[in-house]
């Protein structure tokens, strides 16, 4: 990618690693104050497992957005240059495939469980499942923008 295209991708790539950052600074701070707490003062935070677990979901479906995903490269290793792009091409269409529904079925979800609220946060329960639609949804532009630039090369 040259242009503007790679200097919006590299900043949207480094506001997600912010993001990211972000969400595990969060998660460490809130277990040692909620251990501090429960050490210290002999009380704890009724919502602190809650949020961290709720954040740590976040931070998971943001995070693969940009992992190196496990791949078994023993048969594209044996295919020349156009049969790589071609199975990349169709583990892209797969990917998108498995994104779309599971993006598809966590949106149900979110709507599903927009009433529910979480026991120890005055929170609903559908911001898990809107963290899977907003890190599926990601990862699907992610893979359309990796397989663009894959197949202009």
């Amino acid at each position: 990618m040259r242009g503007w295209p790679a200097t919006i991708a590299g900043f949207a790539s480094r506001l997600l690693d912010g993001v990211v950052c972000a969400l595990l600074l969060v998660i460490v701070l809130i277990t040692l104050a909620q251990v501090a707490a429960r050490y210290l003062f002999g009380s704890s935070f009724i919502w602190s497992e809650e949020l961290t677990r709720l954040l740590h979901v976040w931070m998971v479906m943001l995070a693969a957005v940009k992992a190196s995903h496990m791949r078994i490269e023993f048969l594209k290793d044996r295919l020349g240059r156009a049969g790589q792009m071609a199975l990349d091409v169709v583990a892209g269409a797969v990917s998108l495939a498995v994104l779309a529904i599971m993006v598809r079925y966590a949106a149900s979800l979110a709507a599903f469980t927009a009433g529910d609220r979480y026991t120890g946060l005055d929170l609903s329960v559908m911001y898990v499942f809107l963290a899977v639609v907003a890190g599926g949804s990601l990862w699907g532009l992610a893979i359309v923008v990796r397989g663009s630039a894959m197949l202009r090369r």
